[in-house]
């Protein structure tokens, strides 16, 4: 399961075909990779995908950068701007990883008994 979580965030990576955002995409595919094996569910990566990207293109259209026209002009890919929106997103992936360790390790109780 991690070698088929890592492949697919490689080429999660890749498809966005951009040099200097691998990592962090690689990083995030592994993040959503994971919270698919956790969950057992592929709605919570696709909404937390969503997230992201809605968070993205807010704060890239709140800064300025990309015009009312839809142009846009060197975008920070990731948003990361602004040290609150580091912050909000930081405790949301531990808050999210943090329950679903601890729902994980309740369903093993369970199935014990």
């Amino acid at each position: 399961r991690h070698l088929a979580i890592w492949i697919t965030s490689i080429i999660f990576s890749a498809i966005h075909m951009q040099f200097f955002g691998f990592v962090p995409r690689l990083l995030l595919g592994a993040y959503f990779g994971y919270l698919l094996w956790w969950s057992r569910s592929l709605w919570l990566p696709v909404i937390i995908h969503a997230f992201n990207n809605s968070i993205v293109v807010y704060s890239t259209w709140k800064s300025g950068e990309i015009s009312e026209g839809g142009g846009d002009s060197s975008i920070d890919q990731w948003g990361l701007d602004s040290p609150m929106l580091i912050l909000a997103s930081a405790i949301l992936t531990v808050f999210i990883i943090f329950r679903l360790h601890r729902e994980q390790k309740s369903a093993v109780i369970q199935r014990v008994k």
